[in-house]
């Protein structure tokens, strides 16, 4: 069986509160990076990307439910976007990519890359796409 391995990062964006910010980051084990302009955003510190729904809880020791975009959302500044992506393989057979957005309002948009699939049968309808895989 081979490893699937990740990589993820996010973009600037600015958040009401760094000090919650740091603490959101280590929460999810997040990498936290900054911009001059006061900007911030994170580095998925595992290879195995981020699971936006599962979290480390060091009290318990155990993996807890929830809500990374929500987290996240409640602590931007009215206006700003959050935005993710993550890429990842195992042994070059499986390539995946998606990525996310997310505002203060906590409302979420997301895509894939699976998604060109659908888009490049529009070039060639009756045609067999082989899907970009072992």
């Amino acid at each position: 069986m081979a490893n699937y391995y990740a990589y993820a990062r996010s973009n600037y964006f600015r958040v009401k509160d760094v000090s919650a910010f740091e603490a959101l980051c280590r929460k999810w084990n997040l990498e936290k990076i900054a911009k001059e302009d006061r900007r911030v955003g994170f580095l998925v510190n595992s290879e195995g990307g981020l699971n936006t729904t599962y979290c480390f809880d060091p009290d318990t020791g155990e993996d807890v439910e929830a809500n990374f975009e929500e987290e996240l959302a409640s602590n931007l500044v009215p206006g700003e976007v959050a935005i993710f992506m993550q890429i990842g393989w195992e042994k070059l057979r499986y390539l995946t990519g998606w990525a996310w957005a997310v505002n203060h309002e906590g409302k979420t948009v997301s895509c894939n890359l699976d998604e060109i699939y659908k888009l490049a049968n529009t070039l060639n309808p009756k045609g067999e796409i082989t899907p970009c895989e072992y």
